[in-house]
């Protein structure tokens, strides 16, 4: 598991945060689990599995705890890097920079990089297309036609999750 995805809880716990990490690897846990035994399983699966990257989405999540519940999240992101020697890349809104930015520490490991909107052009239709293709539809639906793609770019306002969505 060279490439590891988890979501981030949608509160900022820890033992829900380990139980995520342990469910992508497709190992049991017992929802009572203690804390630190899943975070001991998960960082031994994690080695064992050769985990070289672990992507988070949903980062921003991390804002819709207490204080204190975050920074104990923080200091778990930036306590997970270090143990396993890790890059940790974040994915979500502009409140995930927000999170990240309250810990010195963290601020230096994430660079931010932020997604482009999409615009009506070559590359959104073939984004269009490719869609279409993999998608089980039914009938032909044809998103890539001018005032099909059109009404998708509006009402998605650029944004790819919700292009997807859509």
């Amino acid at each position: 598991v060279p490439v590891l995805k988890i979501q981030m809880p949608a509160g900022p716990d820890e033992g829900r945060f380990f139980g995520a990490i342990l469910e992508a690897l497709g190992m049991p846990y017992g929802a009572r689990d203690r804390v630190a035994a899943k975070q001991d399983t998960a960082v031994r699966i994690m080695r064992a599995t050769g985990t070289r990257l672990l992507v988070i989405d949903e980062l921003h999540n991390l804002l819709s705890g207490t204080a204190l519940q975050q920074r104990r999240l923080l200091n778990v992101l930036r306590w997970l890097g270090n143990e396993l020697q890790i890059p940790l890349v974040g994915v979500g809104t502009p409140e995930a920079l927000r999170a990240i930015r309250s810990d010195e520490q963290l601020v230096n490991r994430f660079e931010p990089f932020a997604l482009p909107l999409w615009t009506d052009d070559d590359e959104y239709r073939r984004l269009l297309s490719t869609l279409e293709a993999v998608l089980p539809l039914r009938k032909p639906s044809h998103l890539a036609d001018p005032a099909m793609a059109g009404r998708i770019l509006t009402a998605a306002e650029g944004v790819l999750g919700e292009i997807i969505a859509i």
